[in-house]
């Protein structure tokens, strides 16, 4: 049991060790070091990103501005390698707090400069971060281009061909709910939902027989996401998707980061809504909107909005309906639109999706008042 607890300590922010760093970067004599600065700032900004203190000023907002520190220094004195991994903190950062075009810009280039200069395995890092950018501008072609075009030869880290396997998986995934979405099936939709569910599935055998906990939590929320897409083709039934929900429920512990609680709630509120529990899913998406608030996790709070919205846009004749959730669901609404507005594509889907809800309920909303 003492074996455990020492692991389980491991997984959370260990404020001593960043006191430690503080000193070191507030040093006036090794400060001053551009290497040893550098080195400190990425470092620092690495391990809140793994490990966020929301409530503490060590949270994400501080990381960025250690990343932008970083780069006030003589990026030219420093090893290329060193600036292109904190040019990529830099900008998951940023995609997580909404700027996902900034985050591109910075990303592209970094993902470039390491595939050029041979450092395979990081490129691929930088490439899944980039695809998953692209996807979230609903850039799906692009985005698998990227994947699928990759020679995995060049790999010598196992973890990340089956990390490629899972993001292609997911955009086929996306392909799939978009034609969900638009009512438009076709023969292409089951291709797509079959090749998702294939690489989903070798990715959860890797990350079981690995012991890779992160993986697992990242793939068993996308076999959730992809039972339900299966479940509206007629192809699985939704007791699959609770059995990877318990499975992730049981998992969570032994890697509690912020987004990683996100997905539970939201994966569980697509089951309840499914079973026609949506007070309860509602609920569950009060919980994960008030993490990401809290750790200012901008995608994954609209990603809540738009299940809450979404919810009460399909039950508006059920007896739940009353004038106050209707205001929460105008309010979840327009946070999504303010998030996507971010965008900079006035025809992004997701806005002019949040667009139609914000409108229809506040329609259903004026006529009950």
């Amino acid at each position: 049991s003492k074996i455990n607890e020492k692991i389980d300590l491991l997984q959370y922010f260990n404020s001593s060790a960043i006191e430690c760093m503080d000193k070191y970067i507030n040093n006036s004599t090794m400060g001053g070091l551009p290497l040893f600065a550098a080195m400190n700032f990425y470092s620092y900004a690495r391990y809140i990103w793994n490990f966020p203190l929301g409530k503490n000023h060590r949270n994400y907002s501080f990381a960025i501005q250690l990343c932008l520190k970083f780069r006030t220094l003589d990026t030219d004195a420093l090893p290329s390698k060193l600036v292109n991994k904190n040019d990529q903190q830099l900008a998951i950062l940023l995609r997580n707090q909404g700027d996902i075009n900034g985050a591109v810009q910075l990303m592209e280039p970094v993902y470039q400069n390491l595939y050029d200069n041979a450092c395979f395995d990081e490129a691929c890092q930088a490439l899944l971060e980039l695809g998953a950018m692209y996807r979230e501008l609903t850039l799906f072609d692009k985005a698998l281009a990227l994947y699928e075009n990759y020679d995995t030869g060049l790999l010598h880290n196992n973890s990340l061909i089956y990390r490629l396997y899972m993001n292609t998986g997911i955009i086929y995934k996306n392909k799939v709910q978009n034609d969900l979405f638009h009512q438009q099936i076709t023969e292409d939709t089951y291709k797509h939902y079959n090749k998702s569910k294939e690489l989903f599935d070798t990715v959860y055998d890797f990350a079981e027989t690995s012991n890779d906990i992160p993986l697992q939590l990242e793939i068993l929320a996308e076999l959730i996401e992809n039972t339900v897409v299966g479940y509206y083709l007629n192809l699985t039934t939704i007791s699959v998707a609770i059995k990877f929900a318990e499975e992730m429920d049981n998992i969570l512990p032994k890697y509690p980061v912020p987004v990683r609680k996100i997905q539970k709630f939201r994966m569980w509120a697509i089951i309840f809504t499914l079973q026609g529990k949506k007070l309860e899913a509602i609920e569950y998406l009060r919980q994960g909107f008030e993490i990401a608030v809290h750790y200012n996790i901008q995608f994954r709070a609209a990603d809540c909005c738009n299940q809450i919205s979404g919810i009460l846009c399909d039950s508006l004749n059920s007896s739940f309906i009353t004038a106050e959730i209707l205001e929460e669901g105008i309010k979840a609404c327009k946070y999504s639109i303010d998030y996507y507005t971010q965008l900079q594509d006035d025809e992004h889907m997701y806005l002019n999706d949040s667009r139609q809800k914000l409108e229809t309920l506040q329609r259903v909303l004026n006529n009950m008042t």
